[in-house]
């Protein structure tokens, strides 16, 4: 986990009340990688000593199905015509 300091503190690491943990779990194959299908992102509990983070998180994704290998043409990528 990297944290950044607050606007216009230096430019060292150094912990706030903005860090994050994002977990990353429930990894499985798609499309030839190995992703995780579920995410949780917890917020700093200033709190309590000796844990970080709280153990409930603020926000948690699922990924129900995922297209890694999309098919696309060129012309895809052109713009549209008005």
């Amino acid at each position: 986990m990297r944290t950044l300091p607050r606007e216009g503190e230096g430019s060292g690491e150094r912990e706030t009340a903005r860090s994050v943990l994002l977990r990353l779990y429930k990894y499985a194959e798609q499309d030839g990688f190995r992703i995780p299908f579920e995410l949780a992102v917890h917020h700093r509990d200033t709190s309590r000593m000796g844990m970080p983070f709280k153990e409930l998180p603020a926000q948690e994704i699922w990924i129900q199905q995922a297209d890694l290998r999309a098919e696309f043409q060129v012309e895809d990528f052109h713009p549209e015509e008005k």
